[in-house]
């Protein structure tokens, strides 16, 4: 076991939300000690934060612009994980700063998603990659988890959907290349239990500076859409779009998120190997047309 008793959590919000709940369900086993959900000044009152400061975390306001003040809410954490937006990277970093002045023994960035991520988004990948090297500038060791898309998410937001082109409720969606590249999916409820197994079992040499693939599900979307047709009855609209055309949508504009996934997936980029998912025994993720009505 890692040892690590103190974590505190910087983004509320999205998988934030499914690490807390693991976070807590440790506290109850007596696995960890104290939790502290820093959040912005003001939105301390929210109802879900509420919930946790009645099940045992520490909600802490702070001004993200406010080192100082971040510093001092981390006083005495071991694990500092961020799931902060990926656009909010200035405030990850302060975060970052804040935990290595405060001693924190581990980070954990906002890295999750795919890897081939970063072979599209030049602006995500170079801010992940000056992220680490900060951490390792301020000898503070960091862990990374990256998951897939997340399978939970990805069809339903009201944002993430539409920009992927793949908002199920429409009856449309669209597919690149043919539909029978295999992709890696993951529910973010999945992730944040491997998560927190890994960051209070594993030993600290496990963790610091490594990098563990999970993955919930792996299928292609011509699989997944007929186990949804056959689940639902409902018939989709689906439009294939091929590889050539994806690269010619993404080079006229490189931020066009619908043909980078789309690209992904057609090319085989999409799968996350080797998973770790060993790693964790009896681990059970569910599946992605589990989230699909």
């Amino acid at each position: 076991m890692s040892g690590f008793k103190h974590f505190a959590l910087a983004g509320a919000g999205g998988i934030g939300i499914f690490v807390i709940e693991e976070l807590l369900k440790a506290k109850a086993a007596g696995t960890v000690d104290r939790i502290t959900i820093l959040t912005r000044t003001g939105s301390a009152g929210r109802e879900v934060l509420k919930k946790f400061a009645s099940a045992g975390a520490i909600i802490t306001a702070v001004d993200y612009a406010d080192s100082s003040a971040i510093t001092q809410a981390l006083a005495g954490v071991d694990v500092v994980i961020s799931t902060i937006a990926g656009v909010a990277f200035e405030v990850e970093m302060l975060v970052a700063e804040a935990s290595a002045a405060a001693g924190a023994k581990l980070f954990v960035p906002a890295y999750y998603g795919l890897p081939a991520f970063g072979e599209k988004l030049k602006g995500w990948s170079a801010s992940r990659q000056s992220l680490r090297e900060k951490l390792r500038a301020m000898d503070l060791p960091y862990v990374l988890f990256s998951c897939g898309l997340w399978s939970d998410f990805i069809f339903t937001d009201s944002v993430w959907a539409p920009l992927t082109n793949l908002e199920i409720a429409t009856g449309k969606v669209t597919i690149g290349g043919d539909g029978t590249q295999p992709f890696s999916m993951t529910a973010r409820a999945d992730v944040a239990s491997f998560l927190v197994y890994a960051l209070i079992q594993l030993p600290v040499a496990k963790l610091e500076y490594q990098s563990y693939q999970v993955e919930g599900d792996r299928t292609t979307c011509n699989e997944l859409f007929s186990a949804y047709e056959e689940k639902t009855g409902k018939k989709l609209e689906i439009t294939y779009r091929s590889i050539s055309e994806l690269e010619t949508a993404i080079a006229a504009n490189p931020s066009d998120i619908g043909a980078i996934v789309q690209h992904i997936y057609a090319t085989g980029k999409g799968v996350i190997e080797p998973p770790d998912n060993a790693l964790y025994p009896g681990w059970n993720p569910k599946p992605t047309i589990d989230f699909l009505d």
